[in-house]
């Protein structure tokens, strides 16, 4: 009996020391989880500043892009003003006793429409013309009309929109010609301007190649 109780004690003694290091275990993990929601606290403040910082960088990135946009209209509305201020300079050495003839223009084109030749979208069109300048070219009698497109960046819709508005006057009976100004040129349009007979103007400089071929193609049309 006395060798039975001596290892009941030992098992019991046993139990006891598990017990107490289960509970130490259960001490130490109730201790881990606690650091765990503690981290897990932390983790979701630093996603809430995280998601702040976001939304303060998404606002930055909107007011880099109004400001892009704004600095881009304003270089553009300064080009308009330096071409038509400067539009003398710019062409007078290839046309005589240049002009600018919106209000003249305006009249005629108010006429236009009132006879079913042009329809009102169109004669908006024409008018939202940056410049629209006539002048005897050297060697002629006759006048022709440039129908100017200024843009601090030339780009293709510019090009496009030339060729329509002086199309818009050739079917009127006017000798136009599709002008634009850049102070830089996109690829782009400057191979649709060449390919379309468009008069280019780098900065204030006009091209002379684009003049005499845009002229020559108009002296065709006239006489085909």
């Amino acid at each position: 009996m006395g060798g039975m109780e001596f290892r009941l004690d030992r098992l019991n003694t046993a139990q006891e020391t598990t017990q107490t290091e289960l509970g130490e275990v259960k001490t130490r993990l109730d201790g881990v989880e606690t650091r765990l929601d503690g981290v897990e606290t932390e983790l979701s403040e630093v996603k809430t500043r995280l998601d702040g910082v976001q939304t303060r960088l998404d606002g930055v990135e909107r007011e880099v892009r109004y400001l892009r946009r704004d600095v881009g209209e304003l270089k553009g509305d300064s080009y308009e003003r330096e071409i038509r201020d400067k539009a003398s300079a710019v062409f007078g050495y290839v046309v005589r006793r240049g002009r600018d003839i919106h209000r003249y223009l305006n009249e005629r084109l108010h006429q236009a429409v009132d006879e079913g030749r042009l329809t009102v979208a169109e004669h908006r069109q024409i008018m939202a013309s940056d410049l629209i300048w006539e002048g005897r070219p050297r060697g002629s009698e006759g006048t022709v009309i440039l129908v100017v497109e200024a843009s601090w960046l030339a780009e293709k819709n510019d090009v496009e929109r030339a060729l329509l508005r002086a199309e818009l006057l050739r079917r009127l009976g006017f000798q136009a010609l599709p002008v634009v100004g850049g102070k830089v040129w996109d690829k782009q349009a400057e191979a649709l301007a060449k390919e379309q007979g468009v008069v280019r103007v780098h900065d204030l400089n006009l091209d002379d190649e684009s003049w005499n071929e845009a002229l020559n193609r108009l002296k065709k049309d006239l006489t085909s």
